[in-house]
């Protein structure tokens, strides 16, 4: 799982480590750490929100020249990144295309891929152009850089949120609808992903009135590719291996064969035929470990009291 921004003060690389450990039960997590943008982030704070009160740190970095870009990337690497993500175009001053290729190189020296959030053509297209690993958010990618991005080979992380009870509008879900659609007929990588920005109490059961699980929200992003008419297979496939491509973990697990971590799930049903079959998930197996039997969680599989494990002497990466 790629966890890739508003993490305040690196609990996204403090929860993969407690997993790492064995503190605590959890998926393989890819963590970006701080998401590095310039001034402002997606913030528009006022002065003293901005000056006195911290509202950007720990929520972005800035990083506005090309010495900050790579001060905030080493940052990140130190503290645990295994990915990084950069605000490409949150600003009128967003980064241009030298600048994220400056990002992607000083993020290869410490084994990370770079994915860019845009929300502009624009921005879009300077990150296209530096050759990005991923772009996250869809809405304001056009038929043309779909083209461009099958070209290279530029992973979609469209975050194509679904309409529900909850959430969204009519209008701006066809438009989603159309551009996930549009993405896939011109064969973008595609990989599964969601964005939760918001909490309402719209948020339950409709039946039982109890609160959906995180689960429960995830999983209604399929709602999305449904309505694209992407195939069961398609989206299995932006699910699992497009999404360990992605995470760039493609040499250690993801595929079934000799040698690689064994990360299994199996539901009732067949999600080839049915895809909301992977709405009932009764078996988790994570690096050969069993964590879920029968629906149930299997906790003394995977909880321990120490030691501390610490690779190669270093505690973050």
């Amino acid at each position: 799982m790629r966890d890739v921004g508003n993490n305040a003060l690196y609990a996204d690389t403090a929860l993969r480590q407690a997993i790492e450990q064995g503190w605590l039960p959890g998926p393989t997590v890819i963590p970006s750490g701080p998401i590095i943008g310039a001034t402002g982030g997606q913030f528009w704070p006022t002065p003293e929100m901005y000056k006195y009160h911290n509202m950007m740190f720990p929520e972005y970095i800035d990083a506005n020249s090309p010495d900050e870009i790579v001060r905030a990337i080493r940052e990140n690497m130190l503290f645990g990144a295994r990915t990084i993500k950069l605000c490409v175009d949150c600003k009128p001053w967003g980064y241009s295309v030298d600048d994220i290729k400056l990002a992607i190189r000083e993020a290869a020296k410490g084994g990370c891929k770079v994915e860019g959030h845009v929300q502009t053509p624009e921005g879009a297209q300077r990150a296209i152009d530096a050759g990005i690993y991923i772009i996250a958010h869809g809405n304001a990618l056009t038929p043309e850089h779909h083209r461009q991005m099958a070209e290279k080979g530029i992973f979609l992380a469209g975050t194509d949120t679904p309409f529900t009870n909850y959430r969204g509008a009519d209008a701006a879900f066809k438009q989603t609808v159309a551009k996930l659609k549009d993405a896939w007929e011109k064969k973008v990588p595609l990989t599964f992903s969601t964005d939760f920005d918001y909490w309402n109490e719209r948020m339950k059961d409709q039946k039982t009135g109890e609160w959906l699980t995180r689960g429960d929200l995830s999983i209604a992003f399929i709602e999305t590719w449904k309505a694209a008419g992407i195939p069961a297979a398609d989206i299995l496939r932006a699910m699992t291996i497009n999404g360990y491509k992605a995470a760039d973990v493609i040499n250690e697990r993801g595929p079934i064969k000799a040698g690689m971590y064994a990360d299994l799930i199996a539901v009732s049903g067949d999600p080839l035929s049915n895809i909301d079959a992977l709405r009932n998930v009764q078996f988790v197996m994570k690096n050969g470990m069993v964590f879920k039997k029968d629906g149930v969680m299997t906790p003394e599989s995977f909880f321990h009291p120490g030691p501390v494990k610490t690779p190669s002497g270093r505690w973050t990466r």
